[in-house]
């Protein structure tokens, strides 16, 4: 489980906090927060935030969205590994 910012296929952002586990059923939850008006945190069946299908421009109900510095990291180091694969 990835904690992180995430995209609703409807264009809302939210932010995973963690799992949560059913103390009956050992069914598991992820837990998130809306990172919009009121920022009400919501509960959703583990498979169902991660299911895949037909949502609009969207493959998944939730995107993992990226972290800039991790994605301008990767792009500053891209070069340098591209010419370090090649000589191997």
């Amino acid at each position: 489980m990835i904690k992180g910012k995430y995209k609703h296929y409807k264009g809302k952002y939210y932010k995973v906090l963690g799992i949560a586990v059913h103390s009956e059923t050992g069914n598991e939850y992820v837990v998130y927060k809306a990172l919009y008006g009121t920022r009400k945190i919501w509960i959703r069946p583990r498979r169902m935030f991660f299911e895949e299908g037909n949502f609009g421009k969207q493959n998944k109900r939730f995107e993992k969205v990226p972290n800039p510095i991790i994605r301008l990291l990767a792009w500053i180091l891209s070069p340098i590994i591209r010419r370090n694969i090649v000589r191997w």
